[in-house]
């Protein structure tokens, strides 16, 4: 008797799992493609907001972080980087007010992303300049400390 060679349909009837894989992985690729096309970047806008939600739920921590990370993207203009850094600096601030020891390092990176702000082209605000000037107060750098809190009552007299 001689052999019979199975059909092709024979053949596959045991391995229907062939087919259905390539079908899940064509849709599973397409989804991802419509997932990544889909996908639209944050603005400056957003971001800022982003951070300003993190410091109004006191995740100080989390805020600077975040700020930092959104400093070392590229393609940021002078103001952009400027205004993170006063944002970065006022979260710092805000973090540290509350302390009875004011940790050096802090008072180092307020001082230095404000200055880093004024670089950028950001005109400070009026508390910005207190704020300022209470890094430097913590530091006991007192003659830089008066001089932004004079700044920071546009000039005037301090209030005793």
């Amino acid at each position: 008797m001689a052999a019979v060679a199975p059909t092709l349909r024979a053949r596959l009837a045991g391995r229907w799992q062939i087919p259905l894989l390539a079908v899940a992985l064509c849709v599973f690729g397409t989804g991802l493609s419509r997932m990544a096309s889909s996908r639209q970047s944050i603005t400056f806008e957003g971001r800022i907001h982003r951070a300003e939600k993190l410091r109004a739920a006191s995740a100080f921590a989390r805020a600077s972080a975040y700020l930092g990370d959104c400093l070392k993207r590229p393609g940021l203009t002078a103001a952009e980087r400027g205004e993170l850094h006063r944002l970065l600096a006022d979260t710092i601030h805000l973090a540290e007010a509350p302390l009875t020891t004011h940790s050096r390092h802090n008072c180092e990176a307020i001082v230095s992303h404000f200055n880093a702000a004024i670089t950028g082209g950001v005109r400070l605000r009026g508390d910005d300049w207190s704020s300022l000037g209470e890094a430097y107060q913590w530091q006991g750098r007192g003659r830089r400390c008066r001089a932004s809190l004079s700044r920071s009552t546009g000039g005037g007299l301090l209030p005793t």
